[in-house]
């Protein structure tokens, strides 16, 4: 096993077309860790750039003490698993699975046992006989799993292997491939544009933009501590809500204020603590309630009109108008029975909130971080 170290990486197509730019990161071994972000955010270049499927055009790359940055991929000791799942159709299971060994010359006996330990592992010994195209998509998945498994390679990369699934399926793979990689402890690089995959498996995870890291860490800081409003409006369900407006001085307190409504931070901002007036306010629709019952630091309260209610059974969201401005509000209760057009007053948890410039997009305050 080892870790990989991403050392100041760019990767230009032409002067005109630059993919990943100045990209730095360490993964510890056995770590998991989640590329994320938007298409054509050089999330899979990086991946591709590690398994040697893409060449560096300034930078090095580190798996374990070895710089491999103008390795060939077969001497890299990676194994990586496609969105495709690129099984040969021709080929039965056993066959695609013991398909690399024999090619490295392993002796018999030893491919028949990893083979073997890899599908029991997964639960698909049952299936050796068949072909892919007898496969159901999670099965093709596992056996593109196993394939990589045989190998105990030093680093399992995957490029979006759950985003041929249902959405069910995806879910259940989800929690096994998070299992999986517990059980082998193998340094895994997870590339995939869904932020709930990254939120739920990644040890750590690196939003990416425009071929710029944003932000790298555990899922909870990021989701507490966004860095700028990218990776607030991006990370989250429903996204976090934004609301144009200035900060003011009133009563040697500070208050933010907007079309629709006012808030007072109390003591939370000190005068002086921010010099930007002109500000974005961010705050989750979870992080506002109609009563203030719940423990908390709450703004006084806004009034609102309900414009639109999603019912998902154990949750609802709101959709809230206050004059000019909208938001959500998620709401953890069924038993809500509000209905479109109500008047509502709700309050915002102040102890959450998100201040963020309006001229660079960077958090400028949060409560619980601070500056």
């Amino acid at each position: 096993m080892a870790g990989v170290k991403i050392e100041n990486v760019y990767k230009y197509y032409n002067k005109n077309t630059i993919a990943v730019s100045d990209f730095s990161l360490e993964i510890k071994d056995g770590e998991f860790l989640v590329l994320v972000g938007p298409s054509g955010c050089g999330k899979s270049t990086t991946l591709r750039m590690v398994a040697g499927l893409e060449e560096v055009t300034k930078g090095n790359i580190y798996i374990g003490e070895k710089n491999v940055t103008n390795m060939e991929p077969k001497d890299r000791d990676i194994a990586m698993v496609f969105q495709d799942y690129a099984l040969y159709p021709h080929m039965s299971v056993y066959e695609n699975m013991a398909f690399g060994l024999k090619l490295r010359k392993y002796p018999k006996d030893e491919i028949i046992q990893r083979v073997e330990n890899a599908a029991e592992i997964l639960g698909i010994t049952h299936l050796f006989e068949r072909q892919p195209r007898q496969l159901s998509g999670g099965q093709r998945q596992r056996v593109a799993l196993g394939r990589a498994i045989v190998r105990k390679p030093q680093v399992f990369l995957m490029d979006e292997p759950l985003s041929n699934l249902d959405a069910k399926l995806r879910v259940q793979m989800r929690a096994e491939l998070v299992k999986l990689q517990r059980k082998l402890a193998t340094t895994t690089i997870y590339v995939t544009h869904d932020q709930t995959e990254a939120m739920t498996m990644g040890d750590r995870i690196v939003i990416m933009k425009d071929g710029f890291m944003q932000q790298a860490g555990t899922p909870e800081e990021i989701y507490h501590n966004p860095i700028n409003l990218f990776v607030a409006d991006f990370i989250g369900s429903p996204s976090m809500n934004f609301v144009e407006g200035s900060l003011v001085t009133e009563d040697d307190q500070v208050e933010f204020e907007t079309d629709g409504f006012k808030i007072g931070f109390n003591s939370l901002i000190k005068l002086g603590q921010i010099n930007e007036k002109e500000v974005i306010l961010g705050f989750r629709p979870e992080n506002i309630s109609l009563d203030t019952k719940n423990k908390g630091s709450w703004s006084k309260p806004i009034n609102c009109q309900i414009e639109l209610i999603e019912d998902l059974g154990a949750e609802k969201i709101l959709f809230m108008k206050a004059e000019n401005q909208e938001f959500q509000v998620k709401l953890f209760d069924s038993n809500f029975e509000g209905k479109v057009g109500q008047s509502l007053q709700v309050y915002l948890d102040l102890s959450r909130i998100h201040i963020f410039s309006k001229d660079s997009g960077q958090k400028i305050w949060n409560a619980g971080g601070g500056r």
